[in-house]
């Protein structure tokens, strides 16, 4: 059976234009809302530490 899909919101702003700002959704089969929201905080974190080794 395959997994449900959900979606985060995930606040983002610019480091380059401080003053944009919006949502990203990250979408994506996950067995729980709880691993839901744990796979995208993953997901931000590595585009975080991806973003800094620019």
């Amino acid at each position: 059976m395959p997994l449900p899909y959900f979606e985060v919101d995930v606040p983002i702003r610019s480091t380059g234009q401080p003053g944009l700002r919006g949502v990203h959704v990250f979408t994506g089969p996950a067995d729980s809302r709880s691993a839901a929201v744990r796979i995208a905080h993953e997901v931000y974190d590595a585009a975080r530490v991806s973003d800094l080794e620019l």
